[in-house]
């Protein structure tokens, strides 16, 4: 059997259960912890807004019946919003738009509407543990700056203005996803500490999250032949990036450069170097480092610089990643 409620008996509900003293506890500034009105489900909701523009939402419900939500968010569709499935299988349905949003054990999900603001939301039998985020468009603005060319092509479409009808991609959770949600579950903190550390949780999921969804390309996808020019274009462009170490160009600047579009780029970058365009660089940026080190002719700080590095501890955070040492021990020895 499965229970279907619209959106207007699911806001009589809360008007209804808001009322109980039980029903909404403030737990702290900016935190709310929501128990749903027993007809829904048997759980709560905590949401937590870490600063303007950024929330956090933690899920944790039993749902004696498969059920049907209808939703309606007024002035709230220009949100980024990236959710892991902990337990249990969810599923939702932009208005206007066959493809579902799923939410799995084990498994993540990004995307955003700038067209729509309603939809339902299914939720299967049985316990629903879900952590999610919720970024609005001119706070993500803020925090990818001018570096566009790094995000998926309809997500900068978006961030420049564009309206995107639906944007939506999945994968299996990582390790490092598992570890992060677990440290956001366990938090150990209060008060500003507690919303700080949350907010430094939240920014590396997302990063997290645009990784796989820029970086992990599907196998059948990566298999596609390239052709010989786009061969050769994609030679040329590792020569450029060796040329310029020190300054390389950016993504999109690079393909702009060589004729191949950004997409077939990193592509090709995969089948004929078996890595990223920015782990090739990072590579050779790294085995220049070694070579300079060894002559003993420069300071660390000089071939930091001559390798691209702005900051020297991020020059030696990457080289000690690369060669188990840091710059200034390998030069001593």
């Amino acid at each position: 059997m499965q229970v279907k409620f619209s959106a207007q008996d699911v806001h009589e509900l809360f008007a209804e259960w808001q009322a109980t003293p039980q029903s909404v506890l403030a737990a702290a500034p900016n935190e709310q912890l929501i128990h749903f009105p027993e007809p829904i489900c048997d759980g709560w909701m905590r949401r937590l807004q870490l600063r303007s523009g950024i929330d956090l939402v933690m899920q944790n419900c039993h749902f004696r019946d498969a059920l049907s939500l209808a939703i309606q968010e007024t002035g709230n569709i220009s949100l980024l919003r990236f959710g892991f499935g902990i337990r249990g299988e969810t599923q939702g349905k932009v208005a206007g738009q066959e493809q579902a949003i799923r939410f799995r054990a084990q498994h993540f999900a990004v995307g955003f509407t700038t067209d729509a603001d309603t939809g339902t939301i299914e939720y299967a039998r049985g316990q629903q543990d879900l952590l999610a985020a919720y970024i609005d468009l001119d706070t993500l603005n803020t925090l990818i700056g001018e570096q566009l060319e790094h995000l998926p092509k309809e997500l900068g479409r978006a961030l420049a203005g564009q309206p995107i009808p639906l944007y939506l991609q999945s994968g299996r959770m990582t390790p490092a996803m598992e570890l992060v949600i677990q440290q956001v579950i366990h938090c150990p903190y209060q008060g500003l500490t507690k919303r700080l550390y949350l907010e430094g949780k939240v920014l590396e999921l997302l990063a997290l999250s645009l990784h796989q969804i820029t970086e992990a390309t599907p196998a059948a996808v990566q298999k596609r032949a390239l052709n010989a020019s786009d061969v050769e274009r994609i030679h040329h462009a590792s020569k450029i990036l060796l040329s310029n170490l020190g300054e390389p160009p950016s993504l999109l600047a690079l393909s702009r450069l060589v004729g191949l579009n950004d997409y077939k780029l990193k592509i090709g970058f995969r089948q004929v170097f078996g890595t990223t365009v920015f782990g090739y660089l990072y590579q050779h940026r790294m085995q220049q480092a070694q070579a300079l080190l060894k002559v003993g002719k420069c300071s660390v700080s000089d071939v930091a610089g001559l390798v691209g590095y702005t900051n020297l501890s991020a020059f030696s955070t990457a080289f000690k990643r690369k060669f188990g040492m840091s710059p200034n021990t390998y030069k001593k020895h």
